[in-house]
């Protein structure tokens, strides 16, 4: 078989679309000689399938004993008062849990904490220049959100320019000037 061959069969076999006849093929494949380096690592994969597929139970009643042995492990069984200890223990748990939360992140973000100290005057007009600039901004992103109605101004004021290009065309064309005509057939004589 070929390189790109095994590497099609390798895809479908671990995306679990092989027959046994195409798993046999790559179990003969990797169990010879003059394996592609990068393919190596499959072959070691495939010998140890091979050799755990030769393993056998020593004691011949593994089963019994097996079996035995689920049937002896006794199974817990949850009592109801369990179940109402796990259930009430979890809602106290998760209130809790809420009121922590609430109680850390409580802060108000709308008031502005005291001041300790008294402001120095740069400070002080540091601050107002913030608060001017702040409304200025606010002002001059309502006006510009406003230009938009221009857009709409400047469109209808092209195509009038478009037709007016097209009317004074049309009237040289059409209706020429008789004056201009004489004044040519003048200079003429």
């Amino acid at each position: 078989m070929t390189t790109s061959e095994i590497e099609k069969l390798l895809e479908k076999y671990y995306e679990g679309l092989t027959s046994l006849e195409e798993e046999r093929q790559l179990r003969e494949y990797f169990s010879g000689e003059g394996i592609p380096p990068h393919l190596k690592v499959h072959s070691e994969q495939f010998r140890f399938m091979a050799s755990a597929a030769r393993e056998e139970i020593q004691t011949a009643d593994f089963e019994e004993r097996f079996f035995e042995k689920m049937n002896a492990t006794p199974v817990l069984k949850i009592s109801h008062r369990n179940r109402t200890i796990f259930l009430t223990s979890s809602i106290a748990a998760s209130i809790l849990l809420l009121f922590g939360l609430f109680y850390t992140f409580r802060t108000d973000f709308n008031t502005k904490p005291a001041a300790t100290q008294p402001l120095s005057a740069n400070e002080i007009s540091y601050q107002q220049t913030q608060e001017i600039l702040l409304l200025v901004s606010v002002s001059f992103n309502k006006g510009v959100d406003q230009m938009h109605h221009f857009d709409h101004f400047n469109q209808a004021v092209q195509k009038v320019q478009m037709i007016s290009k097209f009317y004074q065309y049309e009237t040289s064309i059409i209706n020429p000037d008789p004056l201009e005509n004489r004044s040519t057939t003048l200079h003429k004589q």
